[in-house]
């Protein structure tokens, strides 16, 4: 499956409205994904968003990070990137996540949990 997410423009507009009771957030499509050239590219809708990145778009890894209080997502088309990213970020942690790699089809391809100090592949 490939990874579509609300636009980061109209997210800006929409918090910008919001300080300033205006509807600039109207002007940009609010769903993107990433296209097969690298290109970011919008549509108004999730459907139409999500139909063209099963078509056009590459397949993006996500590094779930799982803190007791909350969970950040970072997304990126480079597995290696993310891998070197989660370990790095979990050796420097004061505060130590679980960490899961998840492949483009949502599948779990590695994981580090609070205590470890490398990847572990799924199914190992």
């Amino acid at each position: 499956m490939m990874k579509v997410f609300e636009n980061p423009a109209h997210l800006r507009a929409a918090i910008n409205d919001v300080k300033n009771g205006t509807n600039t957030a109207a002007q940009f499509d609010r769903w993107a994904y990433v296209g097969a050239d690298g290109n970011i590219y919008t549509h108004p809708t999730e459907q139409g968003a999500m139909r063209f990145a099963g078509t056009h778009g590459i397949g993006i890894f996500t590094l779930r990070a799982d803190y007791d209080t909350a969970v950040h997502e970072f997304s990126s088309s480079d597995e290696t990137m993310l891998r070197t990213f989660g370990k790095d970020h979990h050796e420097a942690a004061k505060i130590k996540p679980d960490m899961t790699l998840i492949g483009p089809e949502g599948d779990t391809i590695a994981t580090m949990d609070a205590w470890a100090s490398d990847w572990t592949e799924a199914g190992q």
